[in-house]
């Protein structure tokens, strides 16, 4: 039989998990293993939580220390979209007008921002989000343009458009 030793820090009362079955808190000798693989997971709160493979030898004490990294807090991206009544996406996620009117947490990151409307020239853009940051994004979409070519039988007839000669 072998024993992993597992420490934490800077938190060193993490919650230990062994092939996901909790152990209790760091520190902590846990002994009477087989031989073989195990994963071992420490959570802690306002931690991002840590998982890894350990190898146990039969007559051996392997030791794990794992760093836990504090969770980075989320930013925030304020939207102005016009015409309001836009289709709004960020990261693939579909926004109604009730969730861009007021600051959308995200994760830090590069999120891709679409905006679209029947019309209009659709917008795509890529927003890098930071830790703790409150970013600002404006979007006025462009009416879709175009000409329209017509041929007449006979030749030299009158256009119309909107009641008016052309």
């Amino acid at each position: 039989m072998g024993a992993i030793v597992i420490t934490s820090s800077p938190d060193p009362q993490a919650e230990v998990l062994v092939n996901q079955i909790p152990r209790g808190r760091a520190p902590l000798k846990v002994e009477d293993l087989s031989p073989g693989q195990y994963e071992v997971s420490l959570t802690a709160s306002g931690y991002t939580p840590v998982s890894r493979r350990v190898a146990v030898r039969a007559g051996e004490i392997e030791i794990s220390a794992e760093g836990l990294r504090p969770l980075a807090p989320p930013g925030h991206l304020g939207l102005a979209v016009e015409p309001a009544a836009s289709a709004v996406g960020v990261t693939g996620r579909s926004l109604g007008a009730e969730q861009t009117a007021r600051p959308i947490e995200l994760g830090p990151g590069t999120h891709a921002v679409r905006v679209a409307a029947p019309g209009y020239v659709s917008v795509e853009e890529s927003v890098e989000i930071r830790s703790g940051e409150r970013v600002a994004r404006a979007f006025r979409l462009s009416p879709v343009e175009g000409a329209l070519i017509v041929t007449s039988e006979p030749p030299g007839a009158d256009v119309l458009v909107d009641a008016r000669k052309r």
